[in-house]
């Protein structure tokens, strides 16, 4: 199945810890459009001021938060990269 099927997928604010059913609801309960938190997840942006991942579905619980401090320290580290160069 493509990562970007249709069928609702779990999305998560890394910044936040908070798991939301589907993009739509991360939408709904953050007032953001759906399609900039899309567009957040696909090119590693920051949107409403957050990182947002799909969340793969084996994730639950300590492993859970293990990959969400993963993914929020890779985020930081690109960030600081794309400043870095933008300085030059």
């Amino acid at each position: 199945m493509s990562r970007w099927s249709t069928l609702p997928q779990r999305v998560i604010c890394i910044n936040t810890g908070q798991v939301y059913s589907s993009i739509n609801d991360a939408a709904r309960d953050t007032g953001v459009q759906a399609s900039s938190i899309m567009r957040a997840i696909k090119k590693s942006y920051m949107c409403a001021g957050k990182y947002w991942k799909l969340l793969p579905d084996d994730l639950d619980g300590i492993a859970l938060e293990q990959w969400r401090m993963a993914q929020l320290l890779s985020c930081i580290g690109y960030k600081m990269i794309i400043e870095k160069e933008n300085e030059v």
